[in-house]
């Protein structure tokens, strides 16, 4: 890790602490970028990290009819990505010690770029929708990977705070990506176009972190040379880090199980194809609401189980409204469902941040924790729409998705205030 500035910069362990020669907390880190830019930077990131995923679901009906798939290779090809994710990030680390973080994180939004504009031709190509899926997959690995290390580097007395704001835009992603893709369909004509246009988004944000690059690179080269980057193994004997595995897994596999199969659930119980995407629209914006506003009273309240327990509780309720319910009150339920979801989502992320010492830390705890929440992410749309070949039963999925969080919330209690993952 390039060495910041001497009074912030430890010889023994060859990154940066929290506090300056004052002895004053820190808010903002990085000399290269103004604090400005550095949330812009992240937020722009965060922002590409679901459309390339999200903006299929809402189009099933239409991708089913013109290439004659089921419902199971429809949820193959939600998975290929979150597959992919799930056999890259072990290596993210290393890769971004290699290379640095920053240029990893632009060849990562390369990928992305790549992976949403193949999906252009997929209609009269079909084979490039799971090589689109591969490419998405690699670059969001990448990107979800470091964004963790980015907030504890850049703002690490701030890591609640960003964590919700990087949570609550990568969710902001997901809902318009989710929203728009039917309307860009009857713009546009076709369903892939409209998956394509978000390679716009990917375009220009390339562009932003390629001048985040540059300057990361020209204030580097003023600074002395920093010691060699050794890249330790990921925490795989840290009970702590697989509890939080496991909770984020849990978490991975309900959300793409529910990005998956949720619109498609709604307009087979009497709701319009668009009506259905809005609907899951809303669901993201209240995740999204969720990742920005509860990982601010994480240290508010005495013991963090009951901000657990009140924050699943939310997605157990809506769970199975909208399983059992669909007809009362749906908006009340996707809604206090998408809270409660979002925000045991934000929490996880932000107990990355706060269990690790150093960026470095940071960057390996979340490889190994997003090596389990990838592969059982992977998993929920497969199974779910096997589950629903053989039994035609919504009530069944959601049934099973409400257990889970259940078993999600045992694994939060454990997750106390002032650990560190060895």
């Amino acid at each position: 890790m390039p060495i910041r500035s001497f009074d912030k910069f430890s010889i023994e362990t060859g990154e940066t602490s929290d506090v300056s020669l004052t002895g004053q907390p820190q808010r903002y880190a990085s000399q290269a970028l103004s604090a400005g830019f550095a949330t812009t930077a992240l937020i722009v990131l965060s922002l590409n990290l679901r459309p390339a995923i999200v903006s299929l679901p809402p189009l099933t009906t239409d991708i089913q009819r013109d290439l004659g798939w089921g419902n199971a290779a429809i949820g193959l090809i939600t998975s290929i990505p979150i597959l992919c994710m799930a056999i890259l990030s072990p290596v993210v680390p290393r890769i971004a010690a290699r290379w640095g973080r920053v240029p990893t994180t632009t060849g990562a939004l390369v990928l992305i770029l790549l992976g949403s504009g193949l999906k252009l031709f997929a209609d009269t190509m079909p084979v490039l929708l799971p090589i689109s899926a591969v490419f998405a997959g690699l670059g969001i690995a990448i990107g979800a990977g470091l964004a963790p290390a980015f907030v504890r580097e850049w703002f690490p007395n701030r890591i609640g705070a960003m964590t919700g704001l990087y949570s609550a835009a990568l969710i902001f992603g997901a809902a318009i990506g989710s929203a728009a893709s039917v309307p860009l369909m009857h713009l546009t004509g076709s369903w892939a176009e409209a998956m394509a246009s978000w390679s716009a988004l990917a375009f220009a944000s390339v562009l932003l972190w390629i001048l985040v690059s540059l300057r990361q690179r020209r204030h580097d080269a003023a600074q002395p040379a920093a010691p060699p980057v050794i890249a330790k193994g990921l925490p795989w004997r840290s009970p702590l880090a697989w509890t939080l595995a496991g909770y984020l897994g849990l978490n991975a596999f309900i959300f793409y199980s529910l990005l998956a199969w949720m619109a498609p659930s709604f307009s087979e119980r009497g709701w319009t194809q668009q009506n259905a995407g809005f609907l899951l629209a809303l669901s993201s914006i209240a995740q999204m609401f969720g990742a920005l506003v509860l990982p601010r009273f994480m240290n508010r309240f005495a013991s963090r189980r009951t901000l657990f327990i009140m924050v699943m509780a939310m997605g157990i309720v809506g769970t199975v409204g909208v399983g059992f319910m669909p007809q009362i009150a749906p908006l009340v339920f996707i809604s206090v469902q998408g809270i409660g979801i979002g925000g045991t989502f934000a929490l996880g992320i932000a107990l990355l941040s706060e269990y690790s010492a150093t960026p470095a830390d940071a960057a390996r705890l979340t490889a190994l924790t997003f090596l389990v929440s990838y592969i059982l992410g992977a998993l929920g749309p497969v199974l779910m729409g096997i589950l629903l070949s053989a039994h035609h039963s919504w009530e069944l999925l959601y049934g099973i998705l409400g257990v889970l969080l259940i078993c999600q919330l045992l694994l939060a209690l454990p997750l106390k205030r002032g650990l560190t993952v060895s």
